[in-house]
């Protein structure tokens, strides 16, 4: 029977790697450039920087290198508002695994009466 296989990109060098699939919790190495291939690129809902993290420090609720915020949103953090831009939407809304409510106004737009 055949094994199963993924093809992981190199975050390092772009190269794709075919790996396994029994072997990916053994931190698998690229081929070209031998950095480890279970680092994930983790952007900052604060400030929208890119951080490299191995999938290992995940539980170890990793900080922005940026801004200091947490990169991981933990259970008390859930249903925070965040302020959503025109930049960051995809990102936030579109992009979101659970589901959003949009609340959506103006500055300029007082609150309807009763």
């Amino acid at each position: 029977m055949k094994e199963k296989q993924m093809v992981l990109r190199c975050l390092n060098c772009g190269t794709k790697n075919r790996i396994p699939e029994e072997r990916l919790h053994n931190r698998p190495l690229c081929g070209k450039c031998g950095a480890r291939l279970d680092e994930m690129i983790i952007r900052c809902l604060s400030c929208g920087t890119k951080n490299r993290m191995p999938e290992n420090r995940l539980d170890s609720l990793p900080l922005c290198g940026k801004c200091g915020t947490a990169l991981v949103v933990t259970g008390n953090q859930e249903g925070s508002p965040i302020d959503v831009t025109d930049s960051t939407f995809n990102r936030e809304v579109l992009s979101s695994p659970g589901a959003v409510l949009v609340d959506c106004w103006a500055p300029w737009c007082g609150p309807a009466g009763p």
